[in-house]
């Protein structure tokens, strides 16, 4: 729910995946993260409750062009391990 809210102030739209955190329709693995077209982009952890649950870990959102505060929904990802922001 955290992503959703996050995506919400951003004027942005989250969909969910299977499980655990919201995500933005699918995850992305290897370089397809940092592809310029994959953005904002995810990565998932989905091996938690025996591959039942995802959690967000990898975070890409790049010149999407936002002010203001730091989102406080941040902190309920507690299993984002890397975020890349670039303005």
């Amino acid at each position: 729910m955290a992503l959703i809210s996050i995506f919400k102030q951003w004027d942005m739209q989250a969909l969910p995946i299977s499980g655990g955190e919201p995500g933005i329709g699918f995850a992305i693995n290897g370089s397809e993260f940092e592809k310029p077209e994959n953005n904002p982009a995810i990565t998932c952890d989905c091996t938690y409750d025996k591959n039942t649950t995802c959690h967000i870990t990898k975070l890409r959102v790049y010149a999407l062009n936002k002010r203001g505060a730091f989102p406080e929904e941040f902190v309920a990802l507690r299993y984002l391990t890397y975020l890349y922001e670039e303005n």
